[in-house]
């Protein structure tokens, strides 16, 4: 079975998040996530990218199905 593991590194899936750190949604690709939540696809992926803490409001990150 694999469990998700967050990285900013793989260009995996799109996490949103409240402020408090609780999962939201999960998108295919920032610019879905951009086109459904009606944040900037850069807000997001500066946020991804550790340069911001919130895009919209919210959290952003990045995840992966990780075999072990």
């Amino acid at each position: 079975t694999g469990a998700w593991i967050e990285t900013k590194d793989f260009p995996g899936h799109v996490v949103q998040k409240d402020q408090a750190g609780k999962m939201i949604n999960i998108f295919n690709t920032a610019k879905e996530a951009a086109r459904v939540t009606g944040v900037s696809e850069s807000n997001i992926a500066h946020c991804i990218a550790g340069k911001t803490k919130f895009a919209g409001g919210f959290q952003w990150s990045r995840i992966y199905a990780h075999q072990k």
